[in-house]
């Protein structure tokens, strides 16, 4: 049976890691990680952003960046400040200069699920996680590193 996308996590140095369910005929339920050292979107937030869902992939693949604002009662408006609401969007950047174009997911915590999560505090870098074999309790099944030329 072929792995299934579960969750994308996009850390701010652009490196990501991709989760993976995968059902065994003989071992059963399979779970694994694959890193990559650059995803594609650079990076215009802290910390990290958690996909929960693979449909963001597509969306990530062919955005030039991204970027979070953290879920607070300053970013809403008037009203949802009175029913003390917190506001956050991600961005998602497409095009450059005068064909610039941008789409907005909201974030409100504990009110709208949209399969995303913003994680300003948590950090991770790649340098922190090339030599692993696992990530969080997941076996690392792949890496992917950016090519480089050799110096001259």
């Amino acid at each position: 049976m072929k792995p299934s996308l579960n969750t994308i996590y996009l850390y701010a140095d652009g490196h990501a890691v991709l989760t993976y369910n995968k059902h065994d005929k003989d071992a059963g339920q399979i779970q694994f990680a694959h890193l990559h050292e650059k995803l594609g979107p650079r990076c215009l937030f802290k910390g990290r952003i958690v996909f929960h869902t693979s449909g963001y992939m597509h969306i990530l693949k062919i955005a030039r960046a991204v970027n979070a604002i953290k879920p607070s009662l300053e970013h809403g408006s008037e009203r949802t400040q009175q029913l003390n609401i917190e506001v956050g969007n991600i961005d998602f950047i497409f095009g450059e200069g005068a064909e610039q174009n941008h789409f907005h997911i909201p974030l409100l915590p504990d009110i709208l699920s949209n399969g995303i999560r913003y994680q300003p505090d948590v950090e991770e870098f790649w340098d922190q996680v090339d030599c692993s074999v696992v990530w969080a309790d997941h076996h690392i099944a792949k890496k992917f590193r950016v090519e480089r030329k050799p110096s001259e």
